[in-house]
């Protein structure tokens, strides 16, 4: 929905939601969902309902990380370089 622009702030408000119950999920590969929401912008989202609660969620998640089994270790990487691009967006706000 939020890749084809349709119902994007319902959608939005579902992937805040996913993100906080399952931060590791994703629709291509594990931690995706944490991608796309990067994708579209904190800006975006950061005065949704749940933004306060994705941040706190996401905060000290480091050994959640590292206990998750991930498919590869790319995944992993890549899950890392998006977190701490989001937490470093969200102090900039």
């Amino acid at each position: 929905m939020i890749r084809q622009d349709i119902l994007k702030d319902f959608a939005l408000d579902i992937l805040i939601d996913l993100i906080i119950t399952n931060p590791f999920d994703g629709e291509m590969y594990d931690g995706d969902l944490l991608n796309l929401i990067i994708s579209e912008g904190i800006e975006e989202i950061r005065n949704k309902k749940g933004f306060n609660d994705l941040v706190l969620r996401l905060d000290g998640i480091d050994d959640e990380i590292n206990e998750f089994d991930w498919i590869t270790e790319k995944d992993k990487e890549l899950f890392k370089v998006n977190l701490r691009y989001l937490i470093k967006a969200v102090g900039e706000f």
